[in-house]
């Protein structure tokens, strides 16, 4: 029980960090592709 629970709060954390990097990547990338445009 414990060991599969760990598995799924594993895996959420790890889904949210893929998430999280994957919105600031957007973020960061549309920010310099603005300024390149000026």
């Amino acid at each position: 029980g414990a060991a599969k629970g760990a598995l799924v709060i594993g895996t959420i954390l790890g889904f949210i960090a893929l998430v999280w990097a994957f919105l600031l990547y957007r973020f960061v990338f549309s920010h310099r592709a603005g300024k390149e445009k000026d």
